[in-house]
């Protein structure tokens, strides 16, 4: 997938030089400002996850000058390292800099003048703002902001509405010399059709690198991971499962997530097991392969299968057109999986709707609003087909598509649809739901 519109010419990138102090724990929210701004109907504001510190950041050559720059940010806000965005491709730690920045920030300014969000609730929040009549108050809140994080800027969902506002508090800010940090999964060059839309040029300040690991600083990184979550594995367990294959850091947490829920949500015989027997049953390890598209006898099984009413919990099915037997047959083997490893699926299938896997633009964000306008607590999103334009993009399509869905709070489980029968797929598949 490519970002919002053309790129420009590429610009040089400036490095960081000195760090600076880390920054002290952040103060409590005390002003009557900010207990306004609690009252807004929609989540602008990007929770932190309190162990994505500086003090818990690895530094070395791949991430050295962005975290010299987020040093400097937190010393001195507003200065010569304004806006700072940090860029790199999913999985390099770009998060964990932005909530060790807003972490400094909120320290160095109080938590009171410092705003956090993402691409997709900033621009939700502000066109939700004015269709409430309460843009008015965001509007008065930012007046007194010092300190501006946008986590994943290239998702900012901008209209005539709500652009307007963001343009106008982006320049504000440089003008007063307050803060801006943003992240991108894009290069700068690549923003430039997201610069031109917004009237601000994101690039004008400090642009600076996060870069994937070496495989030692990678092991270091991992072995930290794993311990904090307390998994017990070997070192040749590690090495096969997450370092032979460099996982991302962040699908290597989400891995151990699912294996914690996996042993608190299956069969007692099945929870006895230990972590590298979860691990083989989410990531299949040992699982031998099946070939073979969806079958008529395949098909023929799924048709008897019929999915809960009136159930607490509520999700939705998107798939690739074309797919509709895929995916009837990925909701039966779903729930057969369930029942094999004991555990209870009683959810309201609200819509099973299809999308274009040849439409390279604006299908995250269609998927987005449409589950989010049908009050869904959870997503299987079943991916496209490998000869699809979204197919040959489908790990960038997944990493977009995914965070949206996040800043909607809605739950979701991607299947591949080269894993319509991999057992190991639908226990990940269940795990990303519960």
């Amino acid at each position: 997938m490519k970002p919002p519109d053309a790129a420009a010419p590429p610009q040089e990138e400036k490095k960081a030089e000195q760090p600076a102090a880390p920054a002290p724990a952040p103060s409590s929210m005390t002003s009557p400002e900010v207990s306004s701004r609690t009252r807004l109907k929609w989540g602008v504001e990007m929770p932190l996850v309190p162990t994505y510190t500086f003090e818990n950041l690895q530094s070395g050559s791949y991430n050295r000058f962005a975290h010299a720059a987020a040093m400097a940010v937190v010393e001195s806000p507003g200065t010569m390292y304004n806006p700072l965005l940090i860029f790199g491709v999913p999985g390099t730690g770009k998060t964990h800099f932005i909530h060790s920045i807003a972490y400094g920030l909120s320290a160095a300014l109080g938590q009171d003048k410092l705003f956090v969000t993402d691409g997709i609730r900033f621009s939700k929040g502000v066109e939700l703002a004015i269709k409430d009549g309460s843009i008015e108050k965001l509007d008065k809140m930012f007046s007194y902001i010092k300190g501006l994080v946008i986590d994943d800027v290239h998702l900012l969902m901008l209209t005539g509405e709500n652009k307007k506002y963001i343009s106008k508090w982006l320049n504000d800010f440089m003008a007063a010399n307050k803060q801006i940090v943003v992240s991108s999964v894009f290069p700068p060059k690549a923003l430039a059709g997201l610069e031109d839309s917004l009237g601000f040029q994101l690039s004008q300040g400090w642009m600076v690198d996060v870069k994937v690991p070496p495989p030692t600083a990678y092991k270091t990184i991992l072995s930290g991971l794993i311990t904090s979550m307390g998994v017990t594995l070997s070192d040749e367990e590690i090495h096969r499962i997450f370092v032979d294959k460099m996982m991302a850091f962040g699908d290597v947490t989400r891995t151990l997530e699912q294996m914690r829920k996996l042993e608190k949500y299956v069969s007692n015989a099945m929870a006895s097991k230990g972590n590298k027997e979860m691990l083989d049953m989410l990531l299949g390890l040992s699982e031998t392969a099946i070939a073979g598209a969806v079958s008529e006898a395949d098909y023929g099984s799924a048709m008897g299968w019929q999915p809960a009413e009136n159930q607490w919990f509520k999700w939705g099915l998107f798939y690739p057109k074309g797919y509709e037997k895929e995916a009837k047959f990925a909701l039966y083997s779903a729930s057969a999986r369930a029942k094999e490893l004991g555990v209870s699926v009683s959810w309201s299938q609200v819509f099973t709707e299809s999308y274009d896997p040849d439409e390279l633009y604006g299908t995250p964000f269609r998927i987005g609003n449409f589950t989010a306008e049908k009050n869904v607590n959870g997503l299987v999103i079943l991916g496209p087909q490998p000869s699809s334009a979204l197919g040959a993009q489908e790990a960038e399509f997944r990493h977009i598509t995914e965070r949206i869905l996040r800043s909607y709070s809605v739950k979701n489980a991607w299947l591949s649809s080269s894993s319509l029968k991999s057992p190991s797929a639908y226990v990940r598949l269940l795990m990303d739901l519960m």
